[in-house]
């Protein structure tokens, strides 16, 4: 090849080279792009240095095979990774229950909807166990004996991170009289029901000697309390307001005004032990609060000790 038509080639890809780099890493459409700019240039090439075996009689059908082979190729590993990624966990994960430890108290976490867990020294963040990739790294982090929590936590309400599709889990496939929780975790809550256990509670680790609540507390000591005929004290605090019953419990409640949503969002906030917090979500009314949020606190505690081994 002589010296300027070697240059004139080596221009030609310099030109290109750019446009070249940008499409060889994109999705399936770019992949056939990048076939027909390689086909353009190697045949421009030929043309230029007159090379026989550079010809478009010859290039472009070998071009196209190995472009569009390619392109298949790459679909159907991309393919199969994502089926691998997404594939059940084991029947062992889906069945057995896993151990773990939270503020040093033994637990035992079954593979369940509803449940999420935050870890403490895993090797993720975070496990959410009605998805298949999350069950089956905390599967593989407990039963190494490695998983230490920060926080359990139980989402319950269907609303707004669980659809109707992720009730339907193996752990729904049967009954569990021994998870105070399971009907809920299994089965949607209609929005104009009351029930008597929390839509949403998390355990978490809490700093020695810290107080979980005192914020709310002083917050709501700095505004005019209305006494009512039962001895339920309320708070209002901008749009908010606190509910306190007479033994001092208080929850932090929002009224939706809404239809669709005729009760109360309230949140409570209480002490497990020097190392432990409970914080729950629950639905109510002014007229059934002190009785119902008795039950709900109950509840609450019985839904953590249901993971005790």
């Amino acid at each position: 090849m002589s010296g300027p038509v070697a240059r004139q080639a080596y221009n030609l890809f310099n030109n290109f080279q750019d446009s070249l780099s940008e499409i060889i890493d994109q999705d399936h459409t770019s992949k056939t792009s990048l076939a027909l700019l390689v086909a353009s240039g190697v045949v421009v090439i030929g043309r230029m240095t007159r090379l026989r075996a550079l010809r478009a009689v010859y290039v472009l059908p070998v071009v196209f095979i190995l472009g569009f082979g390619s392109f298949f190729a790459v679909t159907w590993t991309q393919q199969k990774i994502r089926e691998a990624r997404y594939a059940p966990p084991s029947a062992a994960c889906l069945d057995n229950l896993h151990p773990a430890r939270i503020a040093g108290v033994a637990v035992a976490i079954p593979v369940a909807p509803g449940i999420l867990l935050y870890g403490d020294g895993m090797s993720d963040d975070h496990y959410i166990l009605w998805s298949n990739p999350h069950a089956r790294a905390f599967c593989n982090e407990a039963d190494g004996g490695s998983a230490t929590l920060k926080s359990v936590v139980f989402m319950l309400d269907g609303s707004p991170a669980r659809r109707e599709i992720e009730t339907k889990r193996p752990f729904c496939l049967r009954l569990h009289p021994e998870y105070p929780w399971a009907e809920m975790a299994c089965h949607l809550i209609p929005t104009d029901v009351i029930p008597d256990k929390p839509v949403q509670m998390t355990v978490s680790v809490k700093a020695p000697g810290f107080d979980p609540s005192v914020r709310e507390r002083e917050v709501m000591l700095k505004n005019q309390a209305v006494v009512a005929s039962d001895g339920l004290r309320t708070y209002r605090s901008q749009n908010d307001f606190y509910l306190q019953r007479p033994d001092r419990y208080f929850a932090h409640c929002h009224d939706h005004r809404s239809k669709s949503q005729p009760w109360l969002s309230c949140t409570a906030t209480e002490e497990l032990s020097h190392k432990l917090a409970i914080s729950y979500d629950f639905r109510s009314t002014a007229e059934l609060f002190i009785k119902q949020s008795a039950a709900v606190a109950a509840n609450a505690r019985a839904i953590f000790d249901s993971l005790k081994p």
